[in-house]
């Protein structure tokens, strides 16, 4: 009787030692895995964490800049007295009249034999051109080298639109102490936006353009549109970014969208941005 009550105690305890080897290696594992779950917790919180400040910066910076478009914006002036979005009226006014003069030299100029046909699209350049640098002693060095493919045409142009003056209510100075800080700054807001890594998307892109979009009038739009056409403003239609191809920045984030048809007197800019999506032509 002993001896079987030994061995049924040595086969319980053995059993026993078995069972608990089995739950502390099951209890192991199930802290095991417990732990790793909570270090992923962690560290996804971490990085979630770090996101939310970067995301935080990122927008910090992006209304920061807004701010200074809307300061640089306020603090425009003319010599004609106007301020703030009333200059890019007059620009935009200035240049229809400049577009109307270049036209009619040329239409009225007897062509020089081998020289090339101008379109349309090179008399909003050189229009533009004169628009920003102006006419004068000063200027006209400057609009020459801008334009050195029409050298020929300018002594007669800036002529036509100097007598011009008198009778015009343009005084044809030029506007580029205006319009080079505000599309430099322009410029670098939009591109701040294309290029950070925190927005994976176009419609998160979007988002943000359409906030700097809403800041600009359609004024400030015309003349973006027509600052594309200058050597100096080419850059919007073919952006390079870390070697990538180039990329149409006003086409890709719509930017002119709510200039609506027939703002130009002759020039029809939806053929030049025929893949933006334009406000008008959006269907309910």
């Amino acid at each position: 009787m002993d001896q079987q009550a030994l061995t049924f105690s040595q086969y319980f305890y053995n059993y026993a030692a078995s069972i608990t080897g089995i739950l502390s290696v099951i209890l192991l594992g199930i802290a095991f895995v417990y732990q790793n779950k909570q270090l992923k917790i962690a560290k996804s919180s971490l990085a979630k964490a770090e996101l939310d400040s970067d995301r935080k910066q990122f927008e910090d910076n992006f209304y920061f800049f807004l701010k200074i478009y809307r300061d640089n914006v306020k603090d425009m002036t003319s010599l004609k007295g106007g301020s703030g979005r009333e200059v890019f009226v007059s620009i935009k006014n200035e240049f229809e009249k400049i577009f109307e003069l270049v036209s009619d030299y040329l239409a009225k100029r007897k062509p020089v034999k081998d020289e090339a046909k101008l379109d349309q699209t090179d008399i909003i350049k050189i229009s533009y051109t004169i628009l920003f640098f102006g006419v004068g002693d000063n200027s006209d060095p400057q609009a020459s080298t801008a334009l050195k493919p029409y050298a020929k045409l300018l002594p007669g142009l800036n002529k036509l639109i100097r007598e011009s003056k008198p009778e015009s209510k343009f005084l044809f100075d030029g506007h580029q102490s205006r319009l080079g800080h505000y599309f430099r700054h322009l410029f670098q807001t939009v591109t701040f936006v294309h290029e950070t890594n925190l927005l994976k998307t176009q419609v998160q892109r979007d988002f943000y353009m359409r906030r700097l979009r809403g800041q600009l009038s359609t004024f400030e739009l015309s003349v973006l549109f027509l600052n594309s056409f200058a050597n100096f403003g080419k850059i919007w239609r073919a952006y390079i970014c870390n070697n990538q191809q180039p990329v149409d920045l006003i086409t890709k984030y719509d930017l002119i969208k709510n200039i609506p048809s027939g703002f130009f007197t002759a020039i029809n800019h939806k053929e030049y941005f025929p893949n933006v999506h334009y406000e008008e032509d959006l269907v309910e």
